[in-house]
């Protein structure tokens, strides 16, 4: 049975855009997702990673219109930023990400999107000497 339009176009999707506040971010989920993921149980996935030039708020406010050229080549979408430099900090972390979450829903991704609010900062998890 030949393949239909749908099913070549499906056969390029790339599984995941991480749409990140930084180069630490970045940097962080290459690492997850390249060198890291056998140890944590992760599939070898096809995988695209952006900075959002505007940071923790552009991300916040903005990750729909960044991530708006990506809905069609892409199966899943994941933003990432930190809640302090968001231009939110006296809400809840969850009510962050729900928010964005939504924003992105409406913007075409349907339930095809997660929105991940780091509290504290990347770097705090990082750096800090805990295994």
């Amino acid at each position: 049975m030949p393949l239909t339009f749908s099913a070549h176009k499906e056969a390029r999707l790339k599984d995941l855009i991480v749409l990140t506040a930084d180069k630490t971010m970045a940097s962080t989920i290459d690492v997850i997702l390249s060198e890291r993921r056998k140890s944590l149980g992760i599939r070898s996935i096809e995988f695209t990673i952006a900075q959002h030039i505007q940071h923790d708020p552009g991300c916040r406010i903005r990750a729909v219109q960044r991530l708006k050229g990506h809905r069609d080549s892409h199966r899943y979408a994941l933003v990432m930023f930190d809640k302090i430099g968001c231009g939110k900090e006296s809400d809840a972390r969850e009510e962050i990400q729900n928010e964005v979450e939504q924003d992105l829903h409406g913007g075409g991704w349907a339930e095809r999107a997660k929105v991940i609010v780091i509290e504290p900062e990347l770097e705090a998890w990082v750096f800090n000497r805990s295994p």
